[in-house]
């Protein structure tokens, strides 16, 4: 209970004045999660305050029909991300009558693949890069699993950072606990006692336990994490953690909400016991994970049109949604694209502009975040063993992580063993302004490269092959107010994407998955039937305050 926590944190703080920090440190280790007789304990009185790691998110009628009794009701769902494929999932075994439209030749969005010609004519796969599949992805990996993708996984058991003076911080021993995890993290080497319980940090770093959907946007969304992290004075290590957070949404320090921030150290550390542990396909994406997908959405019935782009929406006079440029009237439609997409969509369909001004005003208004750029290389050469495939670099200026393709794709590993050489990807999360065009990236990306792998400085670069993309959701300082949720004001219109305000705390992809299965459960529930289970990790932090009713166990 949370007088417990408390009484431990006093007394914890008490210990450090008396005797030290070491001897409290090695009585926290001796009292951790896996040994000693307080850790169990403890771990489970926070999974039970925290109301379970895993959590129903909705409430199922059992009483309400699965399926649709009369005509089936048309849906167009626009985009063929993870948004879109779960909204087509769960729509087309009800007896909806579904189209997915998506301007791409291949599904999948981001988690999507294609053909690459090299330089001497054959044909390789390439993606959009490296993705991790963390293991709280409950509902995403509970549709992998329906399909029998995962088992073919491989798991990636360490969380490791190159640091740009040549060492390394891993997560690989930090335990998975939330609170546990914390204290262990002073072993991992992340930070010292005395500079959290002497300095600043103590006083700011419980806002990461704090979160509260309402309260945390409400105090720190015009909070950078930058302004924070001087503020609470953090150590440079666990600045540089925080840090490989704020860069994988998307943003450099200075311009990444703090509130945003306390949400994904929510989600990805401190509501769950799984860690930074996640599992990678050890295939390539077109064939290992999208082929499958689609397979699966047509043998359900869902009209796959790719290459098949929405311009914009028009309305008929029975007051159906209509694809712009076609006949075919809809019931409904989820926009499941990209912020970039949706915004030109919305832009397009004039009926909206005119009927729903502070809507499309609001769409106009958002905007996507840095650019990303992902370099990949056909080497000559390959770096050092130990490396795990995927690692995040201490940033220099562009380079933020390098995944070792020819270690899991097939395809790379057939190059690599026909050429003596390794196929890596370079991937900068969040471009500067003054990145400059595709040469001056791509050569930045391989000067540092060469600077944490020094072992490939003299190594030829055979080909490669550069994506500069800018269609990532942005979390900036002040964006959470006008970010639009999945309802829309137009009749029939639907909104599902990573970037969509959701009422639970999923992020990435299972941000964009949940974003889709809600909005499908919202057109079951307006049709009168049963939804689909949605499940969360808690929604609240382990100190959020609870209501006054709230039963605090």
């Amino acid at each position: 209970m949370l007088s417990t926590l408390f009484a431990v944190l006093s007394i914890t703080l008490g210990l450090v004045l008396l005797l030290g920090a070491g001897l409290v440190l090695w009585l926290l280790r001796w009292a951790s999660a896996e040994r000693g007789w307080l850790g169990p304990w403890l771990a489970r009185r926070i999974a039970a305050r925290l109301g379970g790691f895993v959590q129903p998110f909705n409430t199922i009628d059992p009483h309400r029909p699965l399926r649709l009794s009369q005509g089936p009701q048309r849906v167009a769902v626009i985009g063929g991300g993870l948004a879109g494929i779960a909204a087509a999932t769960t729509l087309a075994p009800r007896g909806f009558s579904v189209v997915l439209y998506e301007r791409n030749a291949y599904l999948g969005g981001k988690i999507g693949g294609w053909s690459h010609r090299l330089t001497k004519g054959s044909e390789v796969p390439v993606g959009h890069g490296f993705h991790a599949f963390f293991r709280h992805y409950h509902n995403l990996n509970r549709f992998l699993d329906q399909l029998g993708l995962r088992a073919s996984f491989a798991a990636i058991n360490d969380y490791l950072i190159l640091e740009r003076g040549g060492t390394a911080l891993s997560f690989a021993g930090v335990e998975r606990t939330p609170v546990f995890n914390l204290i262990s993290m002073a072993r991992a080497g992340v930070y010292r006692w005395r500079d959290i319980l002497f300095g600043q940090a103590k006083h700011e770093l419980r806002l990461l336990l704090e979160y509260d959907p309402l309260a945390t946007f409400a105090r720190f969304d015009q909070t950078s994490f930058a302004s924070f992290a001087a503020r609470a004075e953090l150590p440079p290590r666990l600045r540089l953690a925080f840090n490989t957070f704020s860069r994988a949404f998307f943003a450099d320090e200075d311009r990444m909400s703090l509130a945003e921030l306390i949400k994904s150290f929510h989600f990805y550390y401190l509501s769950h016991d799984g860690g930074l542990l996640y599992d990678y396909p050890a295939a390539d994406y077109a064939d290992g994970v999208i082929a499958p997908i689609a397979r699966h959405l047509e043998q359900q019935g869902v009209t796959l049109r790719l290459a098949c782009g929405v311009e914009g929406l028009t309305r008929d006079a029975a007051g159906r949604l209509r694809i712009a440029g076609e006949s075919e009237a809809f019931d409904h439609v989820v926009l499941a694209s990209d912020v970039v997409g949706t915004r030109a969509i919305v832009g397009a369909s004039t009926f909206i502009a005119e009927e729903q001004p502070a809507f499309a005003a609001q769409l106009a208004a958002t905007r996507p975040a840095q650019g990303y750029a992902v370099l990949r290389l056909w080497l000559d050469r390959d770096p050092r063993a130990a490396l795990p495939v995927f690692f995040i670099t201490e940033r220099l200026r562009l380079l933020d992580a390098i995944a070792l393709c020819h270690r899991i794709e097939p395809a790379a590993q057939d190059w690599a063993r026909q050429h003596g050489g390794a196929v890596l990807e370079l991937h900068c999360y969040a471009l500067p302004d003054d990145a400059g065009d595709d040469a001056a990236i791509a050569a930045a990306l391989c000067a540092e490269l060469e600077h944490f792998l020094p072992e490939l400085r003299q190594a030829q670069h055979r080909d490669s092959h550069l994506q500069v993309r800018r269609d990532f959701a942005a979390f900036h300082v002040g964006m959470h107010e006008g970010r639009p949720g999945l309802r829309t004001p137009v009749p029939g219109l639907w909104l599902a994407g990573d970037w969509v305000a959701l009422p639970l705390p999923a992020m990435l992809m299972e941000g964009a998955f949940s974003a889709g299965l809600l909005s499908a459960n919202a057109i079951l529930s307006s049709a009168g039937l049963r939804e689909e289970p949605v499940l969360t990790v808690p929604t609240r932090g382990l100190l959020a305050r609870r209501a006054p009713d709230e039963v605090v166990r």
